[in-house]
């Protein structure tokens, strides 16, 4: 498990603040089944819901990753295992910076990738109400996903090993290299956020869309 927790030394009350935290760690899980279902279902979810935007990743209106409201992906059987891997991770991590468990809620999707594909530069969040996001790497091959710092602009490069889960602040902007290789490359996404933010900043027709873990 690598844990990378980074604050600048402030030498001055105008030098930047800000704390980046990034976890990942390899799972010891068969998501065989998951990745057959996510391409199995991979054309329903994008005909039966309207397009409205793939959020800041430059995948377009055809890709799963634009109906990711439409669907939580915990809800598929094959994902069972999932919702614990999550919130164990989530805990691992607040345990590591010495803060209070809580309860958190997750919204959690597949993002399919074909060769000539990338996810361009985009954050999750950055209000108030900001809390954690990460991916699960279930059928990569030669891509790393990069973490931006915020204000040198200098990125953080990171191999995309199958099975492996990072977690990182939802503000923190990232994105992939191209995808050059046949075949699909996947992955799952999720946004975290404390029941608090949940009960402030979720609306009330898209709570029934998070789950609780």
């Amino acid at each position: 498990m690598n844990f990378y927790n980074f604050e600048p030394d402030r030498k001055t009350i105008f030098s930047p603040k800000f704390q980046i935290i990034i976890l990942e760690d390899i799972i010891q899980e068969d998501f065989s089944l998951l990745i057959q279902d996510i391409l199995s279902n991979e054309t329903k979810i994008i005909e039966s819901n309207v397009y409205e935007n793939d959020w800041g990743t430059g995948l377009g209106k055809n890709s799963l990753t634009s109906r990711s409201s439409n669907y939580n992906l915990l809800e598929w059987e094959s994902s069972r295992s999932l919702k614990l891997i999550i919130k164990e991770y989530h805990d691992i991590l607040l345990e590591k910076l010495n803060q209070k468990q809580t309860n958190v809620f997750c919204q959690c999707w597949a993002n399919v990738m074909r060769k000539g594909e990338k996810i361009k530069p985009h954050r999750h969040s950055h209000d108030e109400w900001t809390y954690l996001s990460g991916h699960i790497c279930l059928k990569t091959k030669n891509t790393k996903t990069y973490y931006v710092h915020p204000y040198s602009r200098e990125s953080f490069g990171s191999d995309n090993i199958e099975n492996k889960i990072t977690l990182f602040p939802s503000w923190m902007e990232h994105y992939t290299d191209r995808y050059k290789d046949d075949g699909e490359r996947i992955t799952i996404a999720f946004d975290l956020y404390s029941e608090e933010a949940f009960n402030n900043k979720i609306i009330d027709n898209m709570k029934s869309h998070w789950i609780k873990l």
